[in-house]
């Protein structure tokens, strides 16, 4: 599944939208759209294999140019597989949707002094991904949740911010959390 720790992101777009639940009830709702570069190790965590179908280690006689060489070196990335195998793919999407997700959203900005934004038991959906050569990938992703009316004000300054440090954690790591707090 797939985890952020202090992530470096883009906010692309916020939508607001009301969810109906039976005839009478309707609560505030949200879609939040993300966007990030990382280490293609990250595909190992979505699905496995995924990530030696969509690159290859260098070939002898090839070579990466300097920058490439250099996003390799500092993703850690030790097999080898930096060369994106299939250069004319569109980015691959995934068609399912994740739930019980938590994102904490912060602030990247100089003055830098927004409160962390920390939504629960979100849906993570519309996830994509675009391999690069050097061993990265740039992944697009959507979270849905029921908002309140603050966190809705929250979101959209953090919108017009654009830069965000995103944590992602999956529902099971968000589980063992809590029970080892109640330990």
């Amino acid at each position: 599944m797939l985890q952020l720790e202090q992530h470096e992101a883009t906010i692309r777009n916020v939508n607001g939208r009301i969810q109906k639940h039976g005839k009478f009830v309707r609560k505030l709702a949200g879609d939040m759209d993300f966007s990030c570069a990382a280490p293609n190790t990250i595909l190992d965590a979505i699905e496995p294999g995924l990530r030696e179908s969509l690159f290859r280690a260098v070939a002898k006689g090839e070579q990466l140019d300097f920058d490439h060489e250099q996003k390799a070196a500092a993703a850690n990335i030790t097999d080898g597989l930096v060369q994106v195998r299939h250069t004319g793919l569109a980015p691959i999407a995934v068609d399912h949707d994740f739930t019980g997700y938590e994102i904490t959203i912060e602030d990247v900005s100089p003055d830098g002094d927004a409160e962390p934004i920390v939504l629960v038991d979100l849906t993570l959906k519309n996830l994509r991904m675009k391999p690069l050569e050097g061993g990265s990938v740039v992944m697009g992703f959507r979270v849905s949740t029921e908002l309140t009316e603050e966190e809705v004000a929250e979101i959209h300054a953090a919108w017009v911010r654009e830069k965000v440090r995103i944590t992602l954690i999956p529902p099971s790591r968000q589980s063992q959390e809590q029970e080892d707090l109640a330990a």
